[in-house]
């Protein structure tokens, strides 16, 4: 528990030097500001909203797997709340981030013409406010997770589309969404692993419970990174063999210049790596292990939004800018600030299993 404390203190500490970096740099570049903290929001947002979906799912098929990574899940679901509140920055800065909140862009567009009764900015403000409520509800209770997770991939649709698909509002892939929720799952799932490895016990859970309830988490990190592989692959092959070239540029960005190396870099991290490793059983069986597997997945997801959403910005290869460190700073102190003062209020993992056990 003072470890945890300890922990706290050090993020809420991040956080509050990673904002007022923000803030001075929002004062001089505000539109960096805004590109860059959109690229770090959709991160810990994807985490957050990972960790509710697997929560619900273990709601419905139940499993050890679910039981022991359970506090886990619990804390990262407690963001959410919060992460409609530090969504509230990217409001500021809609016009430098959108083509269609533009208003002399969508002027001499016919394509945002036509889609302006859908993408403005009061409309777009009212489905984001909507959505962040319905999900605060969703944290909260757990009754409902069969008809809840349908509406969570309804809601993850819609903003998904909104937040980072409009960047590029003369690009639409149907697949795009399915590919940053099947993302968002399997970084919540390595998240809660990393978790449990750090602050549910480590070696002294691996010794205290069978091996099973891991093998169930690698295998399930396996499905998950599978499926991001298939989406991710589908996308691509329906695109490229359609041949249209307002769909086909969007890639064609995305692999000129240093943005290529970028995109081999994302495939070997997220699926090549951990899929040759995540076949063994012992790899499964130990959760030091398993947790390094699940560390690369989430380091992985970061790169693989920042290379789809950068280059709506940066086509000719990626400019670092010391603003998406200041906005990884801010949000992830925040995130994980939140995150281990839940995690502070629940019982040891292993108390859990075993009272759970007994009974």
């Amino acid at each position: 528990m003072n470890a945890l404390a300890a922990w706290r203190g050090r993020c809420a500490a991040a956080a509050a030097a990673g904002f007022l970096l923000c803030a001075l740099g929002a004062a001089r570049h505000s539109g960096q500001f805004f590109q860059s903290y959109l690229c770090a929001y959709m991160f810990w947002f994807g985490l957050g909203m990972g960790c509710l979906g697997l929560r619900m799912l273990h709601d419905i098929v139940g499993g050890q797997w679910g039981d022991v990574l359970r506090p886990m899940l619990d804390a990262g679901t407690a963001t959410v709340p919060w992460l409609g509140l530090l969504f509230i920055p990217l409001l500021f800065g809609l016009g430098a981030l959108y083509p269609w909140a533009r208003p002399a862009v969508v002027a001499a567009d016919p394509l945002l013409l036509h889609k302006r009764p859908y993408l403005n900015v009061p409309f777009f403000m009212l489905r984001a406010g909507a959505c962040f409520a319905i999900w605060g509800l969703m944290s909260r209770a757990s009754r409902y997770s069969a008809a809840g997770l349908i509406v969570y991939f309804l809601t993850l649709t819609l903003c998904i589309a909104d937040w980072t698909m409009s960047l590029e509002p003369h690009w639409y892939s149907t697949i795009y969404e399915l590919l940053l929720i099947c993302g968002q799952a399997l970084s919540g799932l390595a998240l809660a692993i990393c978790g449990l490895a750090l602050f549910g016990g480590g070696r002294n859970l691996s010794e205290s419970l069978p091996p099973k309830p891991f093998i169930d988490m690698g295998n399930l990190l396996l499905a998950c990174v599978m499926l991001w592989a298939y989406a991710a692959f589908s996308q691509y092959l329906i695109i490229w063999s359609g041949g249209i070239p307002a769909e086909i540029s969007w890639y064609l960005r995305r692999q000129q210049g240093v943005w290529f190396p970028v995109a081999l870099a994302m495939i070997a991290a997220l699926f090549v790596i951990p899929f040759l490793a995540l076949l063994g059983r012992r790899n499964k069986a130990r959760l030091q292990r398993l947790a390094l597997i699940a560390a690369l997945i989430v380091a992985a997801r970061a790169l693989e939004l920042f290379w789809l959403i950068k280059p709506a910005f940066e086509p000719a290869g990626p400019a670092i800018h010391w603003l998406d460190a200041a906005s990884a700073l801010a949000l992830g102190g925040a995130w994980l600030a939140v995150f281990l003062g839940r995690l502070m209020a629940r019982e040891s993992v292993v108390g859990r299993i075993n009272t759970e056990e007994a009974a």
